[in-house]
């Protein structure tokens, strides 16, 4: 068993193989991943989805910033290049064109092509947690158990602390190292109200957005008509919910969900917010519990406003 003050740092880009790092912990004991954060770790934790400053309890899923982070917040497509192709939906784009009399005119166009067959691989969601312990800074996972059947979720926190500090170290729950403490946990910023929301989320979005004008377009106009249904209150996603934004509809007893990113989806649920709002994004998006997914695709604002008018998308 390691005692406290024993454990080995881990300094890599990545861990492949966990069970060389676990053999000195014994089977079944409780263990957590941890990184003593140095001034120049602390520097950064802003890029991660921290506030400036950290609070003490911060607890969050990491922003995307590399391979670790992204497999974390969004999974991973495993490609069945041994099976036909299908016809898939990519993306949608933004076009103008004049016709001969120099009227001006824009419209959305789909695009698809033919790919092969795809399973997603679910994302860890593996939360991170600031703590301050006697004067020190730490990032700190959930404890896990030293398990078989937990060693991939104890690999993807490893791997993700190693991307966020290029070091960490597994040390024992029991220990009491780090006591119990009272959970602070950062997904959603509550946009305030306002006469004109749709310039505060605009101005969010033009921030957080790396895109190009033409899906910057598409973007836009999702959010402009999710908003001509006027949500009660309106959320942004924090560190890994960052692609996401949240509409809530108090009258109509559901939320809308819509990820900005190109190509994706709008989730509707009928919880409410106070209980959503606490849900970690693979409970979110993996555990069937939103009431419809509407996609991108053509014809997808009619499947909203039949979901305004009739309560459901289809």
């Amino acid at each position: 068993m390691i005692k406290n003050g024993d454990n080995k740092l881990i300094r890599k880009k990545k861990i492949n193989k966990i069970q060389t790092y676990l053999d000195p912990i014994s089977q079944g004991d409780d263990l957590k991943v941890s990184v003593k954060l140095t001034d120049p770790m602390k520097a950064k934790l802003n890029q991660w989805g921290f506030s400036h400053p950290p609070v003490d309890g911060e607890t969050l899923l990491p922003t995307v910033r590399g391979p670790a982070t992204r497999f974390n917040a969004d999974g991973r497509w495993q490609i069945h290049k041994d099976l036909p192709k299908e016809d898939r939906y990519i993306r949608t784009i933004s076009w103008s064109w004049t016709d001969w009399q120099g009227n001006h005119y824009e419209d959305f166009k789909d695009i698809h092509r033919q790919c092969y067959p795809r399973t997603l691989i679910s994302p860890p969601g593996e939360e991170i947690a600031y703590i301050e312990v006697a004067g020190e800074a730490y990032l700190v996972s959930r404890a896990f158990k030293n398990t078989v059947a937990e060693h991939k979720a104890i690999r993807s926190a490893a791997n993700v602390l190693l991307e966020m500090c290029g070091e960490c170290e597994f040390i024992q729950a029991n220990l009491a190292k780090f006591p119990p403490m009272k959970i602070k946990r950062v997904t959603w910023k509550f946009l305030p109200p306002g006469k004109s929301p749709w310039s505060t989320l605009h101005a969010h979005l033009s921030a957080h957005l790396k895109a190009s004008p033409s899906t910057l377009k598409v973007i836009f106009d999702r959010q402009k008509t999710i908003m001509s249904y006027k949500p009660d209150d309106m959320y942004v996603g924090e560190g890994g919910f960052g692609d996401y934004i949240a509409y809530h509809f108090k009258a109509k007893g559901f939320v809308v969900l819509e990820c900005v990113r190109k190509g994706n989806a709008i989730y509707v649920f009928d919880k409410n917010w106070a209980s959503f709002a606490q849900l970690s994004k693979g409970d979110i998006i993996q555990n069937g519990l939103h009431k419809a997914r509407i996609v991108h695709t053509d014809g997808w604002k009619d499947r909203l406003d039949k979901l305004f008018k009739l309560g459901k998308a289809a």
